[in-house]
């Protein structure tokens, strides 16, 4: 996800290998997994914090999943990237999740992110892309 204005929206979205075309729900930016996420600078699973969850229409499929936002590419103040790994099998899929989440997954990633972004402005590419593709919608 990347922040549009006040909301999360998707960036990219992925089934194993196959993209997931269509849109998914936004996220306020206010509240939420991903806003929670930004403050603690860690990564977050549902069902160890259910207080920060927000409803979407895609409960009934993931039943469980790991939020993560990078605190060092921020826009306005705001983690203006996050990244979700969601499981439809939360008992098969827990102890992974746990494992992921205890050895900070997120720092590994964002450490390599910051590394391309040292070759290229993550933020501004993005922003640069999604300018571009709303004006060809209009």
């Amino acid at each position: 996800r990347f922040l549009n204005g006040n909301k999360y929206e998707k960036l990219v979205a992925y089934l194993g290998e196959q993209e997931i075309l269509q849109s998914i729900t936004p996220i306020d930016s206010e509240k939420g997994m991903i806003f929670q996420s930004g403050i603690t600078k860690r990564a977050l699973i549902k069902s160890l914090n259910p207080d920060h969850h927000i409803s979407t229409r895609n409960e009934s499929v993931w039943e469980d999943y790991m939020t993560l936002a990078f605190h060092n590419f921020e826009f306005n103040n705001k983690p203006f990237i996050s990244m979700g790994i969601s499981v439809k099998n939360k008992e098969q899929y827990k102890r992974l999740l746990y494992f992921l989440n205890y050895y900070k997954i997120e720092n590994i990633i964002q450490t390599n992110m910051e590394r391309i972004n040292a070759k290229c402005n993550i933020i501004e590419i993005i922003r640069r892309n999604i300018i571009q593709n709303e004006r060809e919608v209009v």
